[in-house]
């Protein structure tokens, strides 16, 4: 069996089914920059996080979220103002329409996902995740030897 090639095609397949557009939810992007803006909040009470910090959580340089936080920003759901720590960066917090966005998007998918698989037994679902994660942490650590 060619494992890359059968790996290739079930993610294609599967990013073809364009399940943002369809449920008419936030880009994976705006969605990963407000959910950590979440998580920051209820990890550390807070409420924001400096572009630089964004971008390194992220593993993405700072010009690479700017578009992003541009359309987040004319959307309503983030704020940002000018870091004091850097002049040239900013510090961005979700305001309540965002965190609302977030939290409709989440129970959108879940909705959708628990329909999806509803049929298929709780211990395949979690066979199929384990098999997912090291999946992944496979494939990271032979792309991490490359760099």
């Amino acid at each position: 069996m060619k494992i890359g090639m059968e790996l290739f095609i079930r993610m294609h397949n599967f990013k073809q089914l364009r399940i943002v557009d369809k449920l008419n939810t936030l880009p994976n992007n705006g969605h990963m920059i407000l959910g950590i803006l979440i998580s920051n909040e209820k990890k550390q009470g807070i409420s924001s996080i400096s572009c630089t910090d964004l971008a390194k959580h992220m593993s993405v340089s700072t010009a690479a979220i700017s578009r992003s936080l541009k359309h987040l920003r004319e959307s309503g759901f983030i704020e940002t103002e000018p870091d004091p720590k850097d002049r040239r960066g900013a510090i961005i917090s979700i305001t309540e329409l965002g965190r609302k966005t977030v939290y409709d998007n989440c129970n959108r998918l879940e909705e959708l996902m628990q329909r999806a698989t509803a049929n298929i037994p709780n211990e395949q679902l979690e066979n199929f995740f384990s098999t997912f994660d090291m999946l992944y942490n496979g494939i990271s650590n032979e792309l991490n030897k490359l760099d």
